[in-house]
């Protein structure tokens, strides 16, 4: 089986360097995830009667901290608790990919109830930790959408993993399928799909990977960015500043606009571009697909993939929003103090010492793995941060 995704690997959020400084002056330096990591969770496969999983508080606040965009990987009982409360009930529509505790998927599915889903593979031990995009939008939560999305995931990890049939996840094998398989769910009208074996992505007369977001909700922001346009090698490229960057968003304003949205350049470091999307675009459930479909293509067009790594809004969705945050040393330690309680429930304490050219040095006392949470917790706040540095005090 040989297939390529690489496309679809473009969105995939920069890994976390963490180090962590003793006073006996040696350090250790953990693997860089292919995305960001979360403790897993103590109760991942237990069979507690309760309806949630027993779940990490620390954990379930890390988890309430990011999006259900697709590009988070945290515990798996934790998510179930956090978004029990947090979903409403007609909106648990989407797709989740189950991983072990060392990342590497086991299934990727898609529900109509996504927490139900989750939280039966958490109580059968199926799984540790998990990735989910749910699909807000009840126009484009569609079973030929959710599968389209599924194939993607499961291409991509294929793709990134030799692409070898060996690769498929084994939840996602005919051999497999059995221990994965839930009650069916009433969609409707809507065609059924299998869910036994891996099937090839939908894909465009190009073979790129299709999204349900670049075609439903950015479709008019990727028109304007006109994104399967050719475009000539050697083309001049624009150099990469702040007000060429500004200058190159015109294109996409008149689409956002037309929406109720803007968009403003806040920085640029090492290739990542950051920005920040208000108005409608801030708030709406798309607006991933509006970053990667519109705005990021607008500007790979500008000034060429080589020169931009990865676009990235900050605070998303305002004060009270759950994406990313700009970067600096008062909205850092704003965010700790969120994480106080369960850390000192830990044994452990934390305080922000620099922050400089996208580092971040702590101050810490207390467990290991608290501190990897405490990390992981920074870079999904954060994409700017490039390493945290943990000295243990």
């Amino acid at each position: 089986m040989s297939t390529s995704f690489a496309a679809a690997l473009a969105s995939i959020v920069p890994p976390l360097g963490l180090t962590i400084d003793r006073r006996v002056n040696t350090s250790r330096a953990f693997p860089s995830p292919k995305y960001p990591r979360r403790v897993q969770s103590k109760a991942a496969a237990s069979t507690s009667s309760d309806p949630n999983p027993t779940a990490d508080p620390a954990e379930v606040y890390a988890v309430g901290e990011t999006a259900d965009d697709g590009e988070h990987i945290v515990s798996a009982a934790a998510w179930v608790v956090a978004r029990q409360s947090s979903l409403d009930p007609d909106g648990r529509c989407g797709v989740f990919a189950m991983y072990d505790p060392s990342d590497n998927m086991l299934y990727a599915g898609y529900a109509k109830d996504a927490i139900s889903a989750v939280r039966t593979y958490v109580e059968k031990g199926l799984g540790a930790r998990v990735r989910v995009a749910i699909f807000a939008n009840r126009a484009t939560a569609t079973r030929v959408n959710l599968r389209a999305e599924q194939d993607r995931w499961i291409g991509e990890w294929i793709d990134s993993n030799g692409g070898g049939e060996t690769a498929i996840p084994p939840g996602n094998t005919a051999a497999g399928a059995a221990d994965w398989t839930l009650p069916a769910e009433d969609w409707g009208e809507q065609p059924a799909s299998s869910t036994a074996a891996a099937p090839r992505p939908k894909v465009d007369g190009d073979g790129n990977v299709v999204s349900p977001y670049a075609v439903t909700a950015a479709a008019s922001v990727a028109a304007a960015a006109d994104v399967k346009e050719e475009l000539d090698p050697n083309r001049k490229l624009a150099e990469l500043t702040v007000e060429n960057v500004d200058a190159a968003l015109n294109e996409v304003r008149p689409f956002l606009a037309a929406d109720g949205g803007d968009v403003e350049v806040v920085g640029i470091e090492d290739g990542i571009v950051a920005v920040r999307m208000f108005g409608a675009c801030g708030t709406c459930s798309s607006s991933t697909a509006t970053l990667k479909g519109g705005i990021e293509a607008t500007l790979f067009k500008v000034f060429g993939r080589e020169a931009i790594k990865e676009v990235v809004n900050l605070d998303q969705g305002g004060e009270g929003g759950k994406g990313p945050m700009s970067l600096s040393v008062e909205k850092m330690e704003e965010h700790l103090k969120k994480l106080e309680g369960a850390i000192h429930n830990y044994g452990g304490s934390v305080k922000v010492v620099e922050v400089e050219s996208g580092v971040v040095t702590l101050a810490f006392s207390g467990p290991l793995a608290l501190a990897q949470s405490v990390a992981s917790s920074i870079k999904g706040k954060f994409p700017l941060v490039k390493e945290c540095k943990i000295t243990q005090v």
